[in-house]
């Protein structure tokens, strides 16, 4: 497999559209990780939660953190089969967390 095709964007309106949501949905979200906007708090409390009271390393957390905001902005348009699979995985591993640390019902 060529790394082009990995890199490559579709060239259809409705995929566009698709991204353009998704990055409205996440962005707002990740920005008030990064910013702190509307009260939250900022990286270094969401660090401070996800080491201490989840529990994972620190370069897993701020791995998590980086890839959610920059994959807001690159699902846009840029590098899009590279981060719709980061974050794939990102969403997916904290779905398993929450289901081991709540426990399935």
């Amino acid at each position: 497999m060529k790394i082009k095709n990995v890199l490559r964007s579709d060239p259809f309106l409705s995929t566009f559209i698709l991204r353009i949501d998704l990055g409205c949905i996440l962005f707002p979200d990740d920005a008030q990780k990064m910013s702190g906007l509307f009260g939250r708090p900022v990286l270094h409390g969401i660090m401070g939660h996800f080491t201490e009271q989840i529990g994972i390393p620190v370069w897993v957390a701020f791995l998590v953190i980086l890839i959610e905001y920059a994959g807001s902005l690159l699902i846009m348009g840029f590098f899009t089969r590279l981060v719709a699979l980061s974050l794939g995985v990102v969403m997916d591993a904290r779905g398993g967390l929450c289901v081991v640390l709540m426990g399935s019902s």
